[in-house]
């Protein structure tokens, strides 16, 4: 069953949104909005049962990602 959302959001956030559907190219601002709610849970759960979130690059450089 899919649900009706309606909310207000900043410029900001809108154009954040924009570039991720561009970037993504997604058919929808819907299908954006899922997909990081989806990545969102993921990682909170990751940091809920302890674990760490590392960002590795090419080089093997790592910064750790702290969830808001």
């Amino acid at each position: 069953m899919a649900r009706r959302l309606q909310v207000d959001i900043s410029d900001e956030s809108f154009n954040r949104l924009t570039d991720l559907k561009e970037l993504h190219e997604s058919p929808s601002y819907g299908d954006i909005v899922n997909k990081s709610l989806k990545t969102l849970a993921f990682f909170s759960t990751a940091k809920a049962a302890g674990k760490q979130i590392i960002l590795r690059d090419a080089e093997g450089n790592e910064t750790h990602v702290e969830l808001l």
